[in-house]
């Protein structure tokens, strides 16, 4: 969904657990920089740290966010506004600029419990691969998933 509203009908509540896809403004490929990407997974840290969420899988790629995590506080609306505007300024600080950095809204979804998370977690890390810029996961610097601890997890 691009809005940054959930769907009539449709209610974000803690416990339940989501990807969510944020696209770069005008798609630039902001996050090649590891500086900028780095940006990124300190926000999603924050939002650890405030207990607003829990990471469970990310990937950062070149002009877009993947994200898994389960919702612990606030609503999804909030969560996601309050990330994409702190790194939004925090990008912007590192490149020394102003302007746009995300698109408005994001795409979201929420897993179904009989949805096997690790398989969705697989799925989402293995952009790299898929989009060619890397043959194996572990080539690609700015990914994460609960599941995986070390190379033979990604077996």
């Amino acid at each position: 969904m691009s809005s940054p509203r959930l769907k009539i009908g449709r209610v974000s509540s803690p416990g339940n657990i989501y990807t969510v896809t944020t696209i770069t403004a005008a798609r630039r490929p902001l996050f090649q920089r590891a500086a900028n990407a780095q940006v990124i997974i300190a926000g999603m840290r924050q939002c650890e740290v405030e207990q607003r969420l829990e990471t469970l899988a990310y990937v950062v790629m070149p002009e877009h966010l993947h994200w898994m995590f389960e919702l612990k506080a606030d609503s999804l609306c909030g969560c996601v506004q309050a990330f994409k505007s702190r790194t939004a300024i925090a990008t912007n600080a590192v490149m020394k600029t102003t302007g746009t950095v995300w698109q408005p809204g994001y795409y979201d979804h929420r897993l179904r419990s009989d949805e096997d998370l690790r398989i969705q977690a697989r799925y989402l890390i293995d952009n790299p691969i898929r989009r060619g810029l890397v043959e194996a996961v572990d080539q690609y610097p700015f990914w994460a998933c609960k599941w995986i601890a070390n190379r033979q997890d990604l077996a």
